[in-house]
């Protein structure tokens, strides 16, 4: 878990929208609401669905919160150096990705090159990556961190 990080939890009835939740948290973050995309399960969640819509079970379920560039902030042409950090072997690994790159390709490719045997999920602060996820849609910036977790089958 990068530091930092604060997980915040809301409880919604299933008649919530989204827009409802997207005002609260950017409240609690302070930043603009018209700034935050909220997704779940890799789907872009639109201010008139609700836990309902989504099909959201009982249990406590997760969205991923992404703070929205202004279009031509971010040049997509230059790639950004990311690090994936395994901090159970503690190998470090510097990689060049484009913004626009699916981090899919990126976490095969790692498995391949570290020669892994055995299942890994890969987390930037502390939420799951998805192999469609860009380091664009997720946020990330020059020297960001990604974590390698084994996942214990049993």
């Amino acid at each position: 878990m990068q530091k930092g990080f604060q997980a915040i939890h809301f409880r919604l009835k299933y008649c919530t929208r989204m827009r409802d939740l997207r005002g609260s948290y950017s409240k609690k973050v302070a930043v603009s609401a018209h700034k935050l995309m909220f997704f779940y399960r890799g789907t872009v969640v639109g201010d008139d669905a609700t836990p309902e819509s989504l099909e959201m079970g009982s249990k406590e379920e997760t969205l991923k919160v992404c703070k929205v560039q202004p279009l031509g902030s971010a040049n997509e042409s230059h790639p950004i150096r990311l690090r994936v950090v395994d901090p159970a072997s503690g190998y470090e690994v510097q990689i060049l990705v484009k913004v626009s790159q699916e981090l899919g390709d990126l976490m095969r490719s790692y498995v391949q090159k570290m020669d892994i045997d055995y299942p890994v999920r890969f987390y930037f602060d502390a939420m799951r990556i998805c192999d469609r996820d860009t380091s664009k849609l997720l946020g990330m910036t020059q020297g960001n961190v990604i974590e390698v977790a084994r996942v214990l089958v049993g």
